[in-house]
């Protein structure tokens, strides 16, 4: 990844799928691995050079009855204030014309939508992890189709 990141993926062999429209779940994963990236050039513009690691993994869950997928990051973290506003739509810790604070409230959004849920753990200078919790979609739906 440009920058000197690395980007590392996990998915857990037989992972179930989701029922889900597929450019939302994208977005939703890009949305987050960008926060991820912007998290990381903020450690390092404060001199955490060695941050540069974005881990996404991808399993069971809810004993088999959903899929959960995380997204960590190495950067600056967030502290209690941001951690409560994180989802809040219009808030963003980055500077002008630099962000819109939509990504994480539409993120919510989406995953809601699908029928999920998602949570934060973060902690200043340490990183920070989002985890989604995905339904499984159900076995009769499974075929093999474009776009899940």
């Amino acid at each position: 990844v440009k920058g000197g990141m690395e980007i590392r993926l996990r998915v857990e062999e037989g992972c179930p799928r989701v029922w889900g429209d597929a450019e939302q779940l994208h977005q939703i994963v890009m949305n987050l691995c960008i926060n991820a990236r912007d998290a990381i050039l903020a450690a390092r513009a404060a001199g955490r050079q060695e941050a540069g690691r974005i881990e996404v993994e991808v399993g069971r869950g809810g004993r088999g009855a959903e899929v959960v997928l995380s997204v960590a990051d190495d950067g600056c973290g967030m502290d209690e204030q941001t951690l409560a506003r994180a989802f809040e739509p219009f808030f963003t810790t980055k500077g002008e014309g630099q962000g819109t604070g939509l990504g994480l409230a539409t993120v919510r959004r989406l995953v809601e939508r699908h029928g999920g849920r998602i949570s934060v753990e973060s902690r200043p200078g340490a990183g920070t992890r989002f985890t989604l919790r995905l339904p499984v979609l159900a076995p009769e739906a499974a075929a093999p189709e474009e776009g899940r």
